[in-house]
């Protein structure tokens, strides 16, 4: 069935495996509404045997994720990215150590700025959607997915974080001036990073083993310090 935060409620799951047993995509999801607090902790495990579910935070809801495995989650964009990963529409979101695997997006963030440190997004078909967000990662790898990252408006910062061994690109951006510090960005087979009408600002980074570094239409990004 589906699990529901309420408003004033709190939930901590510590050490549990939870699996929901869609019998069709998005039949059974998570859902933190405006209010409710969820935790996520100590070797948590989420996921699916079969068809994929839902979750989503809703403004105002609370949610943190450690040391924590997410697996299994979204199947489609819908009309806003609500049922393609784990949503995000609350800023109030931390997610450390946590491993986000086989997914269709790992994490999608609209209008919101979730962190994330030392996390990893892998063997999703893309790591993160990022829309009009402001989220940072520190220490993150986006790694074994189609796209590692893709970033449409909004100012995300990413701090030595990596994005190698995608098949598609490593990061796909659109108008938005984000930032990258001290990434590496490798054997990412379509491309390691490209920039649509972006003044992206990256200092410091590594772009390395693939047809290109950076690919740039439109926009004036800042490129400094780094090696290609």
């Amino acid at each position: 069935g589906n699990l529901i935060v309420s408003a004033n409620g709190n939930l901590d799951l510590s050490g549990v495996m939870l699996i929901l047993n869609c019998p069709g995509q998005g039949a059974y999801g998570i859902t933190v509404q405006s209010g409710g607090e969820l935790t996520v902790r100590s070797a948590s495990n989420i996921t699916s045997p079969g068809p994929e579910y839902k979750f989503q935070v809703l403004g105002g809801g609370k949610l943190t994720v450690t040391d924590s495995v997410l697996k299994e989650c979204g199947y489609s964009w819908g009309a806003l990215g609500e049922t393609a990963g784990i949503y995000i529409l609350s800023s109030n979101c931390n997610f450390t150590g946590v491993r986000v695997l086989n997914c269709y997006y790992g994490v999608v963030a609209r209008d919101s700025a979730p962190s994330f440190t030392d996390c990893r997004f892998e063997g999703d078909v893309y790591g993160v959607g990022l829309v009009n967000s402001t989220a940072s990662f520190t220490r993150c790898g986006f790694n074994y997915d189609s796209n590692g990252a893709n970033v449409e408006k909004g100012g995300p910062s990413f701090d030595n974080c990596t994005f190698a061994s995608n098949t598609g690109f490593g990061m796909l951006v659109y108008n938005s001036p984000f930032t990258a510090t001290k990434c590496d960005f490798a054997l990412n087979s379509a491309g390691n990073c490209v920039l649509m009408n972006s003044d992206a600002t990256l200092s410091s980074s590594t772009f390395r083993d693939s047809i290109y570094g950076i690919y740039v239409s439109q926009g004036a990004p800042k490129i400094s310090g780094s090696t290609f």
